[in-house]
């Protein structure tokens, strides 16, 4: 659906742009966020991460949900 197209698109952005305020600021993007499962994944992330991740997965939802023959994008 082209609500959550934008949606994802949006979402995205913000993403973007946070992680490249980070850079142009700081030199560097500051993650912050640590989760693990031992023995399996480590990740440190930030918002702009994570922000970037869910529009990826709303985005293939969306592509999944168009009509046949209508782009997703």
């Amino acid at each position: 659906s082209r609500l959550l197209q934008t949606i994802a698109l949006a979402i995205l952005l913000g993403g973007v742009m946070g992680n490249a305020l980070d850079r142009l600021r700081l030199g560097m993007v500051v993650d912050f966020i640590h989760w693990q499962l031992p023995n399996v994944i480590s990740n440190v992330s930030n918002v702009a991460d994570h922000a970037i991740v869910l529009s990826v997965v709303l985005l293939f939802i969306a592509s999944q949900r168009s009509p046949k023959g209508d782009p997703a994008i």
